[in-house]
């Protein structure tokens, strides 16, 4: 019996860091995912071009990218491509705000990981996990709060709660309208002080794979807190059979 060679795998992508970029800016952007030796050729329909690429790992590529300032704030398809062949179309965004990392500890009101509005974090949880985020406001301050993960294809049905100091909640979203299951809010706060911005996630998401079913992964999000303006709805943006 002669035994027939394995095909080489198309490389997969799961995830990038950050989950946006900044029009007219250059900056790193990591991709996460499968069978990436090698796939430095990198797609994306911002008309973003590659500066420098590296495989650091099979699962990890790291790129300096260069993004044109007539880049539209939305949400965009990219794809990575080697010898092997082209991956899965994955979406990501075009964001004028600032962009930090989640802390990953920031898992109860102790350890909540403080923000200076305007910013947007780039973070993912544990399965059923509850993300705190610490800020402070002064009175009649307006703050815009928005999360997108199922934009984004994340599995993540996110749920945003407002807490005072005391921990009492001040407003609270889920499934809002026009959001494909992701949550936005706007508060004006009656008194100065600080603020917990909660980030915890509906019971609906199921509970990981300890649980029997596979919501361990791709649990990722982007969370908004703005000052300036009451932060944008960022429309679906589905890629044109011609672009993938």
């Amino acid at each position: 019996l002669l035994a027939a060679p394995l095909a080489a795998q198309s490389p997969v992508l799961k995830r990038l860091e950050p989950a946006a970029v900044r029009p007219g800016a250059t900056q790193p952007l990591t991709l996460h995912g499968d069978n990436l030796r090698g796939a430095t050729n990198w797609w994306s329909a911002t008309g973003a071009t590659v500066v420098s690429a590296k495989a650091v790992e099979p699962s990890v590529v790291k790129l300096q990218v260069a993004v044109p300032a007539t880049a539209a704030i939305g949400i965009y398809a990219t794809r990575v491509a080697s010898t092997n062949g082209v991956s899965n179309p994955l979406l990501f965004m075009v964001d004028d705000l600032p962009s930090i990392f989640d802390a990953g500890a920031n898992l109860s009101l102790t350890t909540a990981q403080t923000l200076v509005p305007p910013v947007a974090v780039d973070g993912t949880t544990p399965s059923l996990g509850v993300k705190q985020f610490r800020f402070t406001a002064k009175a009649g301050e307006r703050l815009a709060f928005e999360a997108v993960a199922r934009r984004l294809n994340s599995k993540l049905d996110p749920v945003l709660r407002l807490l005072d100091s005391r921990g009492r909640e001040l407003a609270f979203s889920d499934d809002e309208s026009g959001l494909g299951g992701d949550c936005r809010l706007v508060h004006t706060f009656a008194t100065g002080g600080s603020f917990e911005n909660g980030l915890p996630f509906s019971l609906s998401m199921g509970c990981g794979t300890w649980g029997g079913n596979s919501f361990s992964e791709n649990l990722n999000y982007r969370n908004f807190l703005n000052t300036t303006r009451i932060v944008r709805t960022i429309p679906p943006r589905e890629p044109s059979p011609d672009d993938i």
